[in-house]
């Protein structure tokens, strides 16, 4: 075996353990944020509409995502669901998909990088400073390995990039055509990736001599950003807007005050950066001693490749400092560093390539090199490994729980309706609902027709839900009695207390970390509620044959219905009597239901016979200035002559609630006109 051989299974252990522990560790099933945001709109991208979300912008994510949909779907057979529904009916299987995809596009980016390095340096050590970059930092490799979000790809991309500098480093041609074309590639994919890529960008100003070559990248970079995000360019006003809202506000994501920077926070976030990441804060302060003794010997490095190496070191450092900079405005999250923790790697070589002059040794380079990977290892075994083995723990315990009340609810509360708490409950569908919000709704007719009755209890709005649908609660409680859970996250006293408050009252079945079920407690609702959760679905049929002893009513069932004069014999539809109308009778048929509530499903239907259609079938309130229907339209028609008109409707929400409607029969034109078989549902 050659020595290049030897070292290029050297170069695919850490990429292959990386693979390995990535696929292996545990992920939260279910997460909507931000792993649904990407499923659904990769899922649009793929059958051909545009995306909705724009605020990373992330449109790369999605348009990878669209392609292991298209080759996955493919190799399954078209002949199959379709790919949307195919999707919608399993989604995480497709997010967990994505997720080994992007593992993989990782560890196959530092396999490229460790391999340019060692070839173009014939220093494997150099070689595997590149490839521990990603497990420099703990949170970098929990994004890696349990996100389907920008960060991975940030990862994959920032790889490819450290390599491009290496290869540009040591090129003794001028390729500056080339140069401009690559680094406006990569970094006009990593904006379009997500807008933390943007300090990298500077790196290439450093690089480029002239001005004209960084104008040409200028508008390069601009331009690639462009074509990676053209599925979201209907979106674009609304990305520009959340762009400059991140900088004319104080507060996180455009939120807060008006303002550049909160400097009560600021100056105290720059130093948490610093702590919060270790082996960068290192790396940083060695990259800046470098430049330093670098300047104290022009004689040594104003030589071609040294003024070269020290252009990309100060664009590296410049590029980390900006991130630094731009993060600790908004400061809550070490993945906004990404990009340039994904340059560490670089950063440290580029440092020692600058130190190494002032070594009379080679090996003292290599030693330096040494004791630096010895020192990560130390670290990653005593400090990252420890920390990464919690966090495992933790995703997989999650599922656990989930798996758990499941089990619960399959066991013991099968026929009940489940409304899933929103947004942030971990179940198929508070993420679905969660991912479709941000895609344009553009799934909601194949999620209506999969899962037709699915609701949300949405904790930010204090509001139920069907979907995206506001729904008055008391519409639900009506169609599915007392039989109600609500599943999710635990909910806090004042969600609780939110629900009290429209006389909800909830029992605590189970409560995990993440996971709980609340049942239903119909005996200590409100009385309107119970009233409405206990009701039966009620039917109200007459066909005029039945009258009360006075003749004043007709009969049905436990109802009566006023007009019962009205009687006629010369022709029924069913039976031997109908409601005759004729100029003495403009109103009749009128019957009252009270006991409605917001939301409530009605239908009402009488069948006609007459050549004149201003008759009409009205429901009213009392005041018809706040709801009136109406209809002279027949919806169908028999052989004998009957014409049928339909209303059909939902009760409206309204201050105070609409709990009565009168329906009658009205002959507008005094014309003779018979009705019979009226029928009345309540759902």
């Amino acid at each position: 075996m050659n020595s290049n051989t030897k070292y290029l299974f050297i170069l695919l252990v850490l990429p292959l353990l990386f693979l390995f522990f990535g696929n292996n560790f545990h992920r939260t099933h279910y997460a909507g944020d931000p792993d649904y945001i990407y499923l659904m709109n990769a899922t649009s991208l793929a059958r051909g509409v545009d995306a909705g979300h724009i605020d990373n912008p992330g449109t790369p994510v999605m348009e990878i995502g669209a392609c292991v949909l298209w080759i996955h779907h493919a190799t399954e057979g078209w002949d199959k669901d379709n790919l949307q529904y195919a999707v919608l009916k399993n989604p995480d299987k497709y997010v967990n998909l994505f997720r080994q995809t992007f593992i993989l596009l990782i560890a196959l980016s530092l396999i490229i990088t460790g391999w340019i390095v060692y070839s173009k340096t014939g220093n494997i050590w150099s070689a595997i400073i590149f490839q521990i970059t990603p497990f420099l930092s703990v949170n970098m490799l929990e994004h890696a390995w349990t996100k389907v979000s920008p960060e991975p790809i940030l990862l994959f991309v920032s790889t490819l990039y450290a390599a491009l500098l290496v290869v540009f480093y040591f090129d003794s041609k001028k390729r500056t055509i080339y140069y401009l074309i690559m680094f406006s590639l990569i970094g006009g994919f990593g904006l379009a990736t997500k807008a933390t890529f943007l300090p990298v960008l500077v790196i290439p100003f450093f690089l480029f001599r002239r001005w004209k070559y960084s104008l040409y990248y200028f508008f390069s970079v601009i331009a690639f950003f462009f074509l990676f995000t053209l599925p979201a360019h209907a979106e674009y006003h609304r990305m520009f807007d959340w762009f400059i809202g991140l900088i004319t506000h104080k507060g996180i994501y455009g939120g807060g005050e008006k303002g550049f920077i909160d400097t009560s926070l600021y100056f105290e976030n720059l130093i948490n950066i610093f702590k919060n990441n270790l082996f960068f804060t290192f790396i940083l302060l060695i990259s800046i001693v470098a430049i330093f003794l670098d300047r104290s010997y022009p004689e040594i490095s104003n030589h071609r490749k040294g003024k070269k190496n020290r252009a990309v070191l100060v664009g590296l450092i410049t590029a980390n400092l900006l991130a630094i900079l731009i993060v600790a405005k908004h400061y809550h999250a070490n993945h906004y560093l990404l990009p340039v923790l994904a340059l560490s790697g670089a950063t440290l070589f580029f440092s020692l390539e600058s130190i190494k002059v002032f070594l009379k040794r080679k090996i003292y380079l290599n030693g330096l090199q040494l004791v630096f990977i010895l020192l990560f290892l130390v670290v990653f075994f005593v400090w990252f490994l420890p920390v990464l083995q919690v966090k495992n723990r933790g995703y997989k315990e999650t599922n656990e729980e989930y798996v758990e009340m499941n089990e619960i609810l399959k066991c013991n509360y099968n026929d009940y309706l489940q409304i899933y708490h929103y947004p942030d409950g971990l179940n198929k569908f508070s993420a679905l609902n969660f991912g479709n919000g941000y895609s344009k709704l553009t799934n909601q007719e194949a999620l209506s027709i999969l899962y037709p009755n699915t609701y949300f209890y949405n904790i930010m709005t204090g509001g139920f839900q069907l979907w995206e649908l506001q729904i008055p609660h008391e519409q639900i409680f009506g169609k599915h009695g007392k039989k109600i859970i609500i599943t999710g996250r635990p909910m806090s006293q004042v969600h609780i207390t939110a629900l009290n408050d429209i006389g909800i009252v909830i029992n605590t079945i189970f409560t995990g970390m993440f996971q709980a079920i609340y049942e239903l407690d119909t005996l200590n609702l409100s009385p309107y509620l119970k009233k409405i959760a206990l009701a039966e679905k009620r039917e109200i049929y007459c066909n005029a044959d039945s009258l009360s002893d006075d003749g004043q009513e007709y009969i049905a069932g436990e109802y009566r219905i006023s007009s019962g004069w009205t009687q006629s014999d010369v022709i029924a539809r069913s039976d031997k009597y109908s409601v005759r109308m004729d100029n003495n009778e403009e109103f009749a048929f009128n019957f009252t239901v009270d006991d409605l509530y917001p939301g409530q499903d009605l239908e009402c239907c009488v069948w006609r016979h007459t050549t004149n259609q201003e008759t009409y079938l009205i429901a009213s309130a009392k005041d018809s200035g706040i709801f009136y229907k109406g209809t002279n339209q027949s919806v169908e028609a028999d052989s004998a002559g009957w014409q049928k008109l339909e209303l059909k409707f939902s009760i409206p929400k309204l201050d105070p609630p609409l709990e009565r409607l009168t329906f009658y029969l009205w002959n507008k034109d005094r014309a003779e006109v018979y009705f019979d078989d009226l029928k009345i549902i309540l759902h």
